[in-house]
């Protein structure tokens, strides 16, 4: 494996054909590729910082959308999809704690990262789009009113 992390391009192989978490897949994509810029340009104390705190917000928002739609139409696999995402978190945090104790470094959380969010969406959530496909409504889901649309 090389040193230096990679962008990652958006390719079809990481849709789960559910536009709104292809979307905000690709928002997350788009955070990890600006810490790989980042580094690239040597950037590294100060990038890890903001770019922690975008992964924390983000991964939050994304993560609670995820969560009300496996509520709101029943997904079998609930709690493990859970705990991915919490062990994500937690593991984001340990890292920042290390990086900032000088045990580890910015190029590894990248990797993580990558690894993490690349192979989290091909299996986890692309099952989750499969169950998810054809119960939401055409215009999508509201998350200002989730009871709208829900097809039991």
């Amino acid at each position: 494996m090389s040193d230096a992390p990679s962008a990652v391009d958006w390719t079809g192989d990481l849709s789960v054909n559910v536009k709104l978490i292809d979307d905000e897949h690709k928002m997350l994509l788009s955070v990890y590729n600006d810490l790989v810029e980042s580094l690239q340009r040597h950037d590294q104390a100060a990038v890890v910082d903001k770019v922690m705190k975008e992964l924390f917000a983000y991964t939050q928002y994304h993560f609670g959308h995820e969560d009300e739609l496996m509520s709101s139409y029943g997904y079998d696999d609930i709690e493990a999809h859970r705990a991915q995402h919490a062990g994500f978190v937690d593991r984001l945090h340990a890292m920042e704690q290390s990086i900032a104790a000088g045990q580890d470094t910015a190029e590894h959380l990248a990797e993580f990262v990558r690894s993490w969010i690349t192979g989290h969406i091909k299996v986890a959530d692309r099952k989750l789009g499969t169950f998810l496909k054809d119960r939401l409504p055409p215009d999508g889901f509201d998350f200002a009113n989730p009871e709208v649309g829900v097809v039991p």
